[in-house]
């Protein structure tokens, strides 16, 4: 004798009900622990939840003036989001700093994220704003579209031995002009190099 359900034709669940289900659980994980250490990354997930779904327009997320959009990346150290000045109507990176880090790794990004942004250089991401939300750092950066060096490599299979060479020298002339600024980088590799759409490193 087989067990009721066995063997039982199951209706596949379309996108709209498991993005649903996830807005719900989302909800409820949200109201279960007070706000903190990653109550931005739950918002930004939410809201996007919530568009996919149910097609509404979430309120605005801000990370001091600014609107975020959406998530472009994470590392070790910070996470990435797209997001909107509206001050001066442009379109900016936002790098938030990780709820784990220490004290003492806060107050040295953010003693070197100020320095940073006094720093002017065509190879070095220009910051426009720097401060903190929640106990958190975050700075403000030029948004650049052509993606990490590797990323763009790929989009670039042309590129040969001397272009390479240019865009490695040009990363070179920023990092130097970083180290003159007191600025040590300290985990320079391609993923970590951006290009503007211009070809700019």
């Amino acid at each position: 004798m087989r067990a009721p359900d066995e063997d039982l034709p199951v209706a596949p669940r379309d996108e709209s009900e498991e993005l649903e289900l996830e807005a719900r659980d989302m909800e409820d994980f949200r109201a279960a622990r007070p706000p903190g250490e990653g109550a931005l990354e739950r918002s930004v997930g939410l809201a996007r939840v919530l568009r996919l779904t149910l097609g509404e327009t979430p309120a605005p997320i801000h990370v001091g003036r600014f609107v975020v959009e959406e998530k472009l990346g994470e590392g070790g150290m910070g996470i990435v989001y797209r997001a909107q000045d509206p001050e001066l109507s442009r379109s900016v990176a936002i790098k938030l700093l990780q709820p784990s880090a220490s004290r003492r790794t806060t107050e040295r990004t953010l003693k070197e994220a100020r320095a940073l942004a006094r720093l002017t250089h065509p190879a070095v991401v220009t910051v426009f704003d720097v401060g903190i939300v929640g106990e958190r750092v975050y700075f403000a950066m030029e948004l650049l579209e052509g993606g990490t060096l590797l990323e763009w490599l790929a989009a670039h299979p042309e590129c040969d031995a001397e272009a390479l060479v240019r865009i490695f020298l040009g990363v070179g002339a920023g990092l130097q002009a970083a180290h003159e600024a007191g600025l040590v980088h300290g985990d320079v590799k391609p993923h970590n190099m951006l290009m503007g759409s211009d070809g700019r490193p």
